[in-house]
């Protein structure tokens, strides 16, 4: 699928936004933690009298950061900032900051093509790259609607594609996320993604995975809702960069539907233990207990499971059931990866495998009885195992990688 596993943090992007030249120079550029990010995105919508000091304030800025990257961005009210110009007067602020010194420039794409490819071919010519924008604070739309905008921006002169959208629920937060991951598949331009508000806060941390390769903090003041204070960001980034995910639970909690859900979106391959095994020795499970015993499988288990979390390959594994069993095994997970937890009652376990005869182990004991028994057994051992527990009852995959992420930051 054309993946290419991340081995580097997202630059971050801390955005100023000062109403003056005073304030201007007031700034601290040296506290706060603004020495710590990438990247300077000036708010010029936010100025008060921006036709008079538009190059006093960018000048006294730039100079204030002159070890970061810089953006120039003017934005709009329909697009969630302060900024009113018609489309001319539009266009020829954005040359303006053209002339400034900039490294980006942010252009929205609702303004249309021609304006991005017209104000492209005059920032090249500066040597200033062009960020094509959208932003739409009312809610996400469909994946064919995003694919269509981000094709617009693609296809134009632009150097960045920028997509920020309001969740309604956590579908919509994984849907960016996947639409994130798909695009940076097909696009040799550099993206930018976020779910914004509090319910898309993870994908400020986690989008860098799927192939956003910047993420705007916060020093003070947001600039949108849902940005994350520079300090907290950066160390959520460095706890999921490397990070392997395993995925326990009984039989029928989700593991294999949830794992392959995170592997739509995440940039790891996906190894089921079981189906690991399958292939490995050329017989199903029920073949493996009935000739050579659950003894036998679970040697077969423990080695394969060591064989995974050894691997310097970062993946997302999910685990067979009782591998859990083995304190060995548990011993292993708890030292080498993320453990989640997907946890469910008894009654959905019976729903989701009453048809599947797959499970030597249930033979006989289709009921909520004794699957409810059998849970009870391995409770502790889950619960010496996880990293975090996840509820699965009543929820889709997508609604359970989202509270998977929010557990991984929080």
């Amino acid at each position: 699928m054309n993946r290419k596993i991340v081995h580097e943090l997202p630059k971050l992007c801390v955005p100023v936004m000062v109403k003056n030249i005073a304030e201007a120079k007031a700034l601290d550029e040296k506290a706060g933690g603004y020495e710590t990010c990438n990247v300077i995105e000036i708010r010029v919508d936010y100025l008060e009298n921006i036709n008079d000091e538009l190059e006093d304030v960018v000048t006294i800025l730039s100079n204030k950061f002159e070890s970061k990257e810089i953006i120039l961005t003017y934005r709009t009210v329909p697009e969630g900032g302060l900024g009113e110009y018609s489309y001319d007067s539009y266009r020829e602020l954005l040359i303006r900051l053209c002339n400034l010194r900039c490294d980006y420039v942010d252009v929205e794409v609702n303004r249309g093509a021609t304006v991005i490819d017209e104000i492209a071919a005059f920032a090249h010519r500066k040597s200033v790259s062009v960020i094509g924008s959208y932003h739409n604070f009312e809610h996400t739309p469909a994946i064919k609607d995003l694919a269509y905008i981000s094709a617009l921006i693609s296809d134009s002169q632009a150097d960045i594609i920028k997509i920020a959208v309001m969740p309604k629920n956590k579908e919509d937060v994984y849907d960016l996320l996947r639409f994130t991951a798909k695009t940076r598949r097909v696009t040799s331009k550099k993206l930018i993604t976020m779910s914004m508000g509090e319910m898309g806060r993870c994908s400020r941390v986690f989008g860098f995975l799927c192939g956003s390769y910047l993420t705007f903090v916060t020093v003070s003041e947001a600039s949108a809702p849902g940005q994350i204070g520079i300090f907290d960001c950066k160390n959520m980034l460095n706890k999921i960069l490397g990070l392997k995910f395993s995925l326990i639970g009984f039989m029928g909690s989700g593991k294999s539907t949830v794992s392959a859900a995170l592997a739509e979106i995440l940039p790891y391959p996906l190894i089921d233990t079981d189906e690991y095994i399958v292939q490995s020795e050329r017989m199903s499970i029920n073949e493996i207990f009935a000739t050579k015993g659950e003894d036998y499988f679970r040697d077969v288990e423990e080695e394969t499971l060591k064989e995974l979390l050894d691997s310097a390959t970062v993946s997302i594994i999910s685990c067979g059931g009782g591998i859990i069993k083995r304190e060995s095994n548990r011993r292993a997970l708890k030292e080498k990866s993320c453990n989640i937890w997907l946890n469910a009652s008894p009654e959905t376990v019976l729903e989701r495998v009453k048809d599947d005869d797959s499970r030597p182990l249930l033979k006989g004991k289709m009921n909520v009885s004794d699957i409810s028994d059998m849970i009870s057994q391995r409770r502790p051992m889950y619960e010496d195992t996880y990293s975090l527990k996840v509820d699965t009852d009543g929820l889709g995959p997508k609604e359970i990688v989202i509270n998977i992420f929010d557990k991984v930051i929080s």
